[in-house]
């Protein structure tokens, strides 16, 4: 719709009625006349003009009158004297002088921009207010805001005009100020008026997602800004959505701005599904865990977070995520397991040092073991240790059963040692497996000093001490304690060392055997 004025509209002013109206059939014309008379001399009472009964807002009277009697105060009197000089109000005068001076940009403003404002007899007033507001005063955005919802308070009146000043499409109309693109997101998203604008019609939510989406170090400001200023609704809600949009690697610039990462984690919490995030983050992650225990991250999300945690070796206390993890320790496990490469904080090692119940119950329920796993494993856990003797020696013998004879060499004697202990804490018929794997690694790597004191220990408490003279013998007394343990089973000797390589070690386990049988 387009306000449609009538070309004669400067001609005989106070002769002719004003008028302009709307290019539909169906709506009657609007007018705005004046009164008029040959001498205002003559005149000493004056009735007002009306339209359908009701006063117009502008009437137009002789100088020496003090105004109309009997009508309301609201009606502007514009005194007329012999040589045309007149006293009102700003937008009477631009009124006034388009009459006898048209002016090309007003009778534009009016047609373009009165199409969708309310019909009433105040319209007229309110379009020439705007005019002369928007082209003489050149207002600040916030101004500009103010005045286009006080003037056109509800979001469907005035549309047009709201949407040339403050939408992506802007008209070039000369006369309207323009703004920054970035100015115009700030205002609409922080603004108090917000109701009295169409944010669909603005297209609004797309701007904001095109204008911040690429995180310069310019927009990452505009942002900062306005979080300080408190967002309306409207701003919140884009605000939120672009939380839920952006993928990772395109937040780098919020990543390193600790107010706004404690934001836009708020808004979504899957951000910190990314190991560039907890990489920025270094020196604030406890802050961020504590942070997201206020959210609704489910238990699969905390897992995403703790892998990321623990491959990026973060120096954070494990224990803040154990309180969102039943199963920290199996993610642990699962990460160590996972790579034969795999290297782990000390913070996550003693995490589990300290939960031996966990890893039993994970080491149960694995297949396949890695040897970078058991090494670490034997490295926390202890195999004189009541709970690691209740477990048994399932998951060690299935892991040296896994391995071929070459393997089985070369690995590393802690291991060797470890189970070689376990199963001298056994009495069931599986712990000969175990000695046929590993006793020989272990006597060998003894008797070439290659056995540190800590390893010795965890055997030694399995052994009986010799005399003074003979108790430096570490051989002698594990062998004499293979000897032992095999008699107290009712296990053969003889079908044991069918398995040794060394004919020296095999005779000396048969010696001993006979010797303390």
């Amino acid at each position: 719709m387009r306000w449609l004025f009538d070309h004669n509209l400067c001609v005989q002013a106070f002769n002719n009625s004003w008028e302009f109206r709307q290019n539909r059939p169906h709506h009657s014309a609007i007018k705005l006349t004046f009164y008029s008379a040959p001498n205002f001399t003559e005149i000493r009472t004056v009735a007002p003009r009306s339209l359908n009964g009701i006063p117009l807002d502008l009437q137009i009277i002789p100088y020496f009158l003090e105004s109309l009697k009997g009508i309301s105060s609201d009606i502007i009197n514009v005194k007329v004297n012999q040589v045309d000089e007149i006293i009102q109000e700003k937008w009477v005068d631009i009124a006034y002088e388009d009459l006898f001076f048209p002016s090309a940009s007003l009778r534009r403003f009016l047609n373009y921009f009165g199409s969708d404002v309310d019909i009433k007899r105040t319209s007229f007033r309110t379009l020439l207010e705007s005019f002369n507001f928007l082209r003489d005063e050149k207002p600040l955005l916030t101004d500009c805001i103010h005045f286009l919802s006080e003037r056109y308070n509800s979001a469907k009146e005035g549309v047009n005009l709201k949407s040339a000043i403050l939408g992506n499409d802007r008209k070039n109309f000369s006369f309207l100020p323009t703004y920054e693109e970035s100015t115009v997101i700030f205002h609409l998203a922080t603004t108090d008026h917000f109701s009295s604008f169409n944010y669909l019609k603005l297209n609004f939510k797309e701007r904001f997602l095109n204008f911040f989406k690429a995180f310069n170090n310019g927009s990452v400001e505009v942002l900062k800004k306005m979080i300080l200023e408190s967002p309306n609704p409207l701003g919140e809600e884009a605000i939120t959505n672009l939380a839920e949009t952006v993928q990772g690697s395109e937040m780098h610039a919020i990543w390193k701005d600790r107010q706004l990462s404690t934001v836009f984690i708020g808004l979504n919490p899957r951000l910190t599904f990314n190991k560039d995030f907890w990489w920025a983050n270094l020196n604030n992650q406890q802050e961020i865990i504590h942070q997201l225990q206020r959210t609704n991250i489910d238990e699969l999300g905390w897992r995403k977070i703790a892998e990321i945690l623990i491959d990026s070796d973060s120096r954070i206390e494990p224990k803040l995520l154990s309180e969102q993890i039943s199963g920290l320790g199996k993610i642990i496990l699962d990460k160590i397991n996972s790579d034969a490469n795999t290297e782990i904080g000390n913070n996550w090692l003693k995490f589990i040092r300290n939960n031996p119940k966990a890893v039993l119950e994970w080491m149960n329920g694995s297949e396949r073991f890695m040897p970078n796993t058991i090494n670490i494993l034997v490295q926390i856990l202890n195999p004189n240790s009541e709970e690691v003797v209740r477990n048994g020696l399932a998951p060690w013998l299935s892991f040296l059963k896994s391995l071929n004879s070459n393997d089985l060499t070369k690995l590393n004697i802690e291991i060797h040692v470890f189970c070689l202990s376990l199963a001298f804490n056994s009495n069931y018929p599986e712990s000969q497996e175990i000695f046929a794997l590993s006793f020989e690694k272990v006597y060998f790597a003894m008797a070439n000093d290659s056995v540190n004191y800590s390893l010795w220990r965890s055997l030694e408490i399995h052994t009986k001490p010799l005399s003074w003279l003979k108790d430096w013998d570490k051989c002698k007394k594990l062998v004499n304690a293979l000897v032992d343990h095999f008699i107290s089973n009712g296990y053969s000797a003889k079908r044991f060392v069918s398995n040794l390589s060394s004919e020296n070690l095999k005779d000396r386990i048969l010696t001993q055997y006979k010797k303390r049988r």
